[in-house]
């Protein structure tokens, strides 16, 4: 072999080995691609579907074989439309169900749809509810060849979602609709009756005396009572119809399409029998009744709180006129439960001024109770003080005269005048006269004038009995000549015992004035 034949030989074989190797490269790097991504399928949180055009499985993850409950191998090759079903569905055949999936339009490149909620099945029949997304699949050319479906299990979701409407629309008690459903139902039902020029009837009723039952027998057996009556009052409707607990033992029904008034006192005597039936209410048996007001919607212009109003009235004219019985709204109604409705409102605020007044006098008779008895707690005070200082001074008084008796007699101090002995006399003037003059600024400041007289009178026991009477008059304007009130009481001013003294001062006045004695 020529060497130029052999070095080109060699050389296709380097560049085939170096192929074989690139080719093994690529393919492992490419197993390597394809493991992480099925891992990533295989990991991923929501069922993974790949169908080709004709609906067929082609690829499916682990969570998808979960969620359908069937085995991988199993799977794949089968329809999806086997896994799919639809509420409104009454024929569970597979060709049937092809017509109400968006899966179905979307192969049929109808439509693309994202985050839709269906009905789906399980391999075992197990329906559950799932919202899925679906994302169709083109090639190299730009031709659709199939689609990828992702779906999760939300029932549990959707139990609550329904928990919560029914929460927000129905009384929980008697499963009826609430005040808030009640009114979206009438003011649903209102438009349709425009649009279909079709008659409505509005019922208000509640149960007659039902809170002497609830205080008689209990809250739990008023329960009961209102769980019975919802339940009497469904039965005696058409599915169509509505029935509500607006509140306490009142409840309300909207009746559709009523072609005569006949059929709406028919539905009325109805509810009065079946409510007025015996209930066993914790094992007491009693009777109940109802009152019904009735307002009929054939006047398309009316609102619909006018409507509430009108049968809220009918209902209250049923209970006046004996109760267990039905009435029809007449304009007339309106007119006299406003006039009584004036006279409640006008009988509500003369009670009210009433009790206003009379809180009023109340508290100005408190007051006065209170002035009084601050007055009197006063004067008692004022009683007191007063009542000590003439102690005081009286004490004051009886240790002076004591100790003017302990002084020795002043040569020509004693002189007698008329038969009185003149020093005597006015040693106790003096005694009176400074007592007098000491709190003269603090006890009598206001009085214009004083005149106090002070009669001595000699006793036959040798003493000298003191009695002031005093006189005031207007307002003064200085306290410096006024004498002081209540220094001086009737008490006994001892004196010398003196037979000489007796004779001649038994009837002895004296009259002290501001500036002075006499």
């Amino acid at each position: 072999v020529e060497p130029i034949i052999l070095i080109n030989k060699v050389k296709q074989f380097v560049e085939l080995n170096s192929q074989r190797l690139n080719a093994q490269r690529a393919q492992v790097e490419q197993e390597k691609i394809s493991a992480r991504m099925q891992g990533l399928l295989n990991s991923a949180g929501e069922g993974i579907l790949g169908i080709d055009l004709s609906g067929e499985i082609t690829f499916a993850n682990p969570k998808a074989c979960n969620l359908l409950v069937i085995d991988h191998l199993d799977l794949i090759g089968r329809s999806v439309q086997e896994f799919l079903c639809h509420d409104h569905a009454q024929d569970r055949s597979i060709a049937k169900r092809a017509e109400y999936t968006n899966i179905v339009q979307l192969l049929r490149h109808e439509d693309t749809f994202s985050k839709n909620k269906e009905l789906w099945q399980t391999m075992l029949g197990e329906t559950f509810h799932v919202e899925y997304s679906c994302e169709s699949i083109t090639d190299s050319n730009g031709q659709d060849s199939g689609g990828v479906v992702t779906f999760q299990n939300v029932s549990e979701r959707k139990a609550i979602e329904e928990k919560l409407i029914k929460l927000a629309n129905y009384d929980p008690l008697t499963n009826l609709a609430n005040r808030a459903y009640f009114h979206d139902s009438l003011t649903r039902a209102l438009a349709r009756s425009n649009r279909m020029e079709s008659k409505l009837a509005l019922f208000f009723l509640d149960l007659d005396h039902f809170k002497n039952i609830n205080d008689s027998l209990g809250h739990d057996a008023g329960d009961l009572l209102l769980k019975v009556v919802g339940q009497r009052i469904t039965e005696c409707i058409r599915a169509g119809d509505v029935a509500a607990r607006i509140g306490g033992d009142e409840f309300a029904i909207i009746l559709h399409d009523i072609d005569s008034i006949t059929a709406i006192a028919a539905v009325a005597e109805k509810i009065i029998q079946r409510v007025h039936e015996p209930v066993d209410l914790l094992g007491n048996s009693i009777r109940t009744s109802t009152s019904i007001g009735i307002a009929v919607y054939d006047d398309f212009n009316i609102a619909m709180d006018e409507l509430i109003k009108a049968a809220d009235i009918a209902m209250y004219v049923a209970k006046s006129e004996g109760r267990n019985s039905f009435q029809f709204f007449e304009p007339e109604m309106q007119k006299k439960a406003a006039e009584k409705k004036a006279k409640k409102l006008k009988k509500q605020k003369a009670i009210k001024d009433l009790k206003k007044k009379v809180l009023k006098q109340e508290k100005l008779d408190k007051l006065k109770k209170e002035m009084l008895e601050k007055e009197k707690v006063e004067r008692l005070q004022q009683q007191v003080i007063e009542q000590q200082k003439i102690e005081k001074m009286q004490a004051e008084l009886r240790e002076n005269e004591l100790k003017q008796q302990k002084k020795p007699a002043l040569e020509g101090e004693n002189e007698v005048k008329g038969g009185v002995n003149t020093g005597e006399l006015n040693k106790y003037k003096l005694l009176i006269q400074q007592k007098i003059q000491q709190n003269v600024n603090q006890q009598l400041c206001g009085l214009d004038y004083i005149n106090l007289e002070f009669r001595i009178s000699l006793m036959p026991t040798g003493e000298l009995l003191g009695q002031p009477k005093m006189t005031k008059s207007s307002k003064i304007k200085s306290c410096d000549d006024a004498v002081e009130r209540a220094i001086i009481q009737s008490q006994p001013l001892p004196l010398p015992k003196d037979s000489g003294l007796f004779s001649k001062l038994k009837n002895l006045e004296l009259k002290f004035h501001p500036n002075g004695v006499e």
